[in-house]
């Protein structure tokens, strides 16, 4: 095999792991609650919601900071010239 070869089926191999991962965490936790305190009291809520706000939060605030990093960087950038 080929360098290319070994570089598309390990891709291909790793996104299906990813995908088999992910699709276990939806099915085991498909059914389970918790508890969750919003603001005075604490409500019952599926933890796939959970986990999907997390996820939600995590990739918004990933982008945020991106972003942000990039600004400083085009900042310093015109502070030089």
């Amino acid at each position: 095999m080929d360098a290319q070869k070994i570089k598309v089926w390990s891709k291909f191999i790793g996104t299906l792991v990813i995908i088999i991962a992910a699709g276990l965490v939806i099915f085991m936790n498909r059914n389970n609650k918790t508890d969750v305190w919003v603001f005075h009291n604490f409500q019952q809520v599926g933890v796939l919601w959970i986990i999907i706000i997390s996820a939600v939060v995590a990739l918004i605030g990933w982008k945020i900071l991106g972003t942000l990093r990039q600004t400083i960087k085009e900042l310093k950038q015109l502070g030089n010239k």
